[in-house]
């Protein structure tokens, strides 16, 4: 009987496109061709979170750059509120969030430098 890795191991994860993830190209919301190419390696919390037994299921949506606190994007459009599609989830970590709220995975890593984990859960 093997015991776990981690309380992440088995867990898929979704990560916010302003993090390296190894063969998936970081645009940090921008243009395709503004991103890196295709990554080689994962940031380091992505590597560790693999270490710990997490799958990385993807790249979310995010605004161009991290610079919208409502979380529409003009290149990919906005992800819609999942209590009420009338309004934005808010914040560049919207799709992060979004995702988890719909219930598409149990855990996504998002950043809050302007307010986009703040900003939605008020």
């Amino acid at each position: 009987k093997k015991s776990p890795l981690s309380v992440f191991d088995g867990v898929l994860i979704a990560i916010k496109d302003q993090v390296c993830v190894r063969g998936l190209n970081c645009t940090h919301g921008a243009d395709p061709s503004w991103g890196s190419g295709t990554e080689v390696e994962d940031d380091g919390i992505v590597a560790r979170l693999r270490q710990c037994g997490a799958i990385v299921l993807g790249l979310t949506v995010m605004t161009e750059l991290g610079s919208s606190t409502l979380g529409y994007s003009a290149r990919y459009g906005a992800p819609v509120n999942a209590y009420d599609k009338t309004r934005y989830p808010g914040g560049s970590s919207s799709g992060s969030g979004l995702g988890v709220a719909l219930g598409l995975f149990p855990v996504a890593l998002g950043f809050d430098a302007g307010g986009s984990i703040r900003l939605p859960s008020t």
